[in-house]
């Protein structure tokens, strides 16, 4: 995965770049945790049509989505989700939540961030590896 994080002073507009590799069996829809706080979110992908929420599913901050595609996938297959996250008025500081894709035999993910306006970001914790 490859998540870009534009920060501005009241939002967080996120866009997540998913590739999977689906080996042995076609898939008919896909499952993603996006964070609970989340607003406007939008999956985008070939033969996406529907995603909807999981009730009672909430995990670690994170909310299960189910993406619905009108044929089965396999081989590579690309999905692309968007949403914002609002600030707190005056934050000096931000929690980045990203997305994740369940029932993957391994995912690796990449984040670039990016300032709007005049805006100054630092790191002060970087995730660990899982």
């Amino acid at each position: 995965s490859l998540q870009h994080v534009q920060v501005t002073e009241a939002q967080l507009k996120v866009t997540a770049n998913l590739r999977y590799q689906i080996e042995n069996t076609g898939l008919k829809s896909l499952f993603v945790r996006v964070p609970t706080n989340a607003t406007g979110l939008r999956l985008r992908g070939d033969q996406v049509a529907d995603f909807v929420a999981q009730p009672n599913s909430i995990t670690n901050g994170l909310q299960l989505w189910e993406v619905k595609l009108h044929r089965r996938a396999i081989g590579k297959y690309d999905l692309q989700a968007t949403w914002q996250t609002p600030l707190a008025e005056a934050a000096t500081n931000t929690l980045i939540q990203g997305i994740l894709a369940t029932d993957a035999r391994l995912q690796r993910g990449f984040v670039t961030l990016q300032s709007a306006g005049r805006l100054q970001l630092t790191t002060t914790t970087l995730p660990t590896r899982m």
